[in-house]
């Protein structure tokens, strides 16, 4: 689900302001604490704290040292320094070119800027980097190393009677890159201790650290945080609009600051073929000059407008979602439909279901089929247990008849025996001791043979028919055991036994046959029921069911319309209305503040612009957009249509301009640091070169705090017009460094 993005809902609502709030209730037809609430929330606040001091911006000094790396010579190590002083001062060549005049530049705004433009190659080259500067006096020293193209360094405080000794810095940076390229002869060696060295120099004068850094986003935000306070200017949020090829519609962009890297861009002026009236940026171009001419509500109407910019795009990707929800919404109400009319289609096409009162029957059958199946199989399980019982009994029996058997006719055939000699010793037996054996003792062992007894035995054997067994079994008498022998008693236990057994024989046939004859009838109770197809009834409860969630979600849906969206791009319209009512009162209190000035900076725009040698220049006029029209020779024509000498004369003029009414009406905000690239270039006149530079002098003596660097590769112009105390010429032929 989407949020609303509430921005900074829980900031405080505005207090006081109550005219700004009030036009902006008038006007937005919005209750007043909702104003307050909403602006608060946007950040979009009146002014605070505007600062109508004038700050200045000095460059005391710079030093850079390195190895050159060039295509066309050999590699060699480099060291500049040299102390800046104020009004005008000029860097040039002798007619030579590419020699390090706007590398000089680069390298000083490098260190005020934080960030800088200038040329990869001779970014490769630098290992070390001091700047000096000055704002309102407060002296500090930008020191930093260069390892890959990345800065890392700290911004130091000097003394305020520090006076930094350029030329040991430059001979002591010359001996250390030259004796590190000379021990590797690698033009990109490393030197750490290049830095190391500034900083030992440097420190009798400094008197604490203000910030460090140790990359170039570290070394922007630092610069930001110290020139933005000092020099009395606000960080403002500003609305980035993405390029055309990657934006999706025309509110596509994203929210970021504009801060000092910004506010600087008015400080240069190198390239006159840009065709910008202030500063080198076409998008800050109308912001520089609404923060130079020093209205405390020009802040608040850019901090509207780029929130404005987010509420619009935030309401244009609502906007987007809306529709892809009302898409997916419609998308998921057909799939819903199409489903149910699946599952009535398949409802439709089921069998019946079975009729409940007979799989109830059916169900009751099994169960007393099961019942009487288990109560045949224990009888069964009984009998069978009884008839094994009997059966072992019967076969312990009859080995008991077996052994009395055998021991019977084993003594009578021992007594038959007519033993010769003693089967131990082979003694012969004596006539003597056969005579003694009639008498009934043994020839061999004296004993008594018992042979009564044992032929009495013997007649009792034979005497017992098993039809005499079952007589005295069936006679109904009571038997007297103990009147019996054992092999007697053994052979009618037998008769018993085989009669039980057959009984028990009888009564396991039955129990079998009950038995299966019950399994048969569980048997077929249990296919009657399982013919029965139940898992119709499931499918169709599953299918019920489902069907029933989806009627319920379909009519849900139906019910529910996309409101969210609406609600929230409701919401944001709403506020998007109050915002865009504060900017425009904020533009209108910007206007008030600096219709009057503008006029008047116009004015001098014209003077100045006239000085500094634009020909037959009769009327230059700024509007609060910074587009100028310039009017020569009774034609008025846009400032990018003039020729590029008269677009650097007619940028410088603007500065100058807007420090001098900046300067009469005590709200100048230009820090009074101007560095002017390659002037005269474009010139074929010498004698231009000369009056831009005596007008530049001219404007450093009307205006306090004012210092302005050119170069040029006029070196003779220079001399002639700046003094050489103020220019720092190379040798003819040479290079700057």
């Amino acid at each position: 689900m989407t949020e609303l993005w509430e921005g900074g809902v829980d900031a405080e609502p505005i207090v006081g302001a109550d005219g700004w709030i009030a036009e902006v209730v008038r006007r937005s037809r919005c209750g007043e604490e909702e104003v307050r609430q909403v602006l608060a929330a946007e950040s979009v606040r009146p002014p605070t704290g505007w600062s109508t001091g004038r700050h200045t911006l000095e460059v005391r000094g710079v030093h850079f040292a390195g190895i050159k790396q060039l295509a066309d010579a050999p590699d060699a190590p480099f060291s500049y320094a040299t102390a800046i002083g104020p009004g005008v001062s000029g860097f040039g060549t002798h007619e030579v070119n590419d020699a390090g005049k706007s590398s000089l530049l680069h390298i000083i705004l490098w260190a005020i800027r934080g960030r800088t433009d200038i040329q990869d190659d001779v970014k490769k080259w630098l290992r070390g980097v001091l700047v000096e500067l000055a704002v309102d006096g407060e002296r500090m020293a930008c020191v930093f190393s260069v390892h890959n193209r990345r800065p890392r360094g700290t911004v130091w405080l000097l003394a305020p009677d520090a006076e930094l000794p350029w030329d040991g810095l430059r001979q002591a940076s010359d001996a250390i890159v030259r004796t590190a390229f000379e021990a590797s002869g690698d033009a990109t060696v490393a030197t750490p201790e290049l830095i190391e060295e500034i900083n030992r120099i440097l420190r009798p004068y400094v008197q604490h650290e203000l910030a460090s850094f140790s990359s170039g986003g570290d070394m922007e935000r630092v610069m930001d945080g110290i020139m933005t306070s000092r020099l009395g200017f606000e960080s403002i949020p500003s609305w980035g609009a993405r390029r055309e090829s990657d934006r999706i519609d025309e509110s596509d962009g994203t929210m970021g600051r504009q801060g000092w890297p910004t506010w600087s861009g008015a400080l240069l002026i190198s390239d006159p073929s840009i065709k910008v009236v202030l500063g080198e940026e076409t998008f800050a171009a109308a912001r520089l000059l609404q923060v130079y001419l020093g209205s405390p509500w020009a802040p608040v109407a850019a901090t509207a407008h780029a929130h404005v910019k987010q509420l619009e795009n935030r309401i244009s990707v609502l906007t987007r979602q809306a529709e892809q929800a009302r898409t997916a919404h419609s998308g998921s109400l057909e799939n819903l439909q199409q489903e149910i009319e699946q599952i009535d289609a398949s409802l439709a096409a089921l069998s019946p279901a079975p009729d409940p009162v007979q799989l109830g029957q059916l169900a009751g059958e099994l169960q007393q089929a099961s019942a009487a199946y288990a109560q045949a199989n224990a009888v069964w399980l009984e009998r069978s247990e009884a008839y094994g019982n009997t059966s072992k009994l019967l076969e312990s029996a009859e080995a008991d008849r077996a052994a009395l058997t055998e021991a019977a006719h084993t003594r009578r055939f021992w007594h038959a025996l007519k033993p010769t000699c003693c089967p131990r010793c082979e003694t012969d037996v004596t006539p003597e001791r056969w005579a003694a054996e009639k008498s009934g003792s043994c020839s061999l062992c004296a004993s008594d043979l018992d042979l009564d007894l044992e032929a009495g035995q013997e007649q009792e054997v034979a005497a017992a028919s098993p039809q005499d067994l079952h007589q005295l079994l069936t006679s109904g008498e009571a038997i007297d055991l103990d009147s019996l022998d054992d092999l007697t008693q053994t052979r009618l236990a037998i008769l018993q036994l085989e009669e039980a057994l057959a009984q028990e024989d009888g009564a396991l046939d039955d129990a079998k046959r009950q038995r299966e004859q019950a399994a048969a009838v569980l048997a077929k109770a249990r296919s009657q029921l399982e013919s029965i197809d139940t898992s119709v009834t499931e499918r169709r409860m599953a299918l019920q069911l489902r069907r029933a969630e989806l009627s319920g979600q379909l009519s849900e849906r139906r019910g529910a319309k996309v409101t969210l969206f609406s609600q929230q791009i409701e919401a944001l319209r709403r506020r998007l209305k109050i915002v865009t009512t504060a900017e425009a009162v904020s533009v209108d209190k910007r206007g008030a503040d600096q219709s009057e000035l503008l006029a008047k900076v116009n004015e001098k725009l014209t003077t100045i612009g006239q000085h500094l040698g634009v020909a037959q220049l009769t009327r230059a006029e700024l509007n609060g957009g910074c587009r100028m029209d310039v009017t020569k020779g009774g034609t008025t024509v846009s400032f990018s249509k003039v020729n590029v000498g008269e677009r650097l004369r007619l940028k410088i003029a603007v500065v100058a301009a807007l420090l001098r009414v900046g300067q009469e009406a005590g709200v100048t905000r230009h820090p009074g640091l101007l560095i002017l690239d390659s002037v005269g270039r474009e010139e074929t006149n010498p004698a231009h070169v000369a009056r831009m530079l005596e007008e530049l002098i001219q404007l450093t003596g009307e205006i306090p705090g004012l210092q302005v660097i050119v170069t040029s590769a006029h070196g003779a112009y220079l001399t002639d017009a700046l003094g050489p105390d103020r220019t720092y010429l190379a040798e003819p032929g040479h290079t700057l460094w």
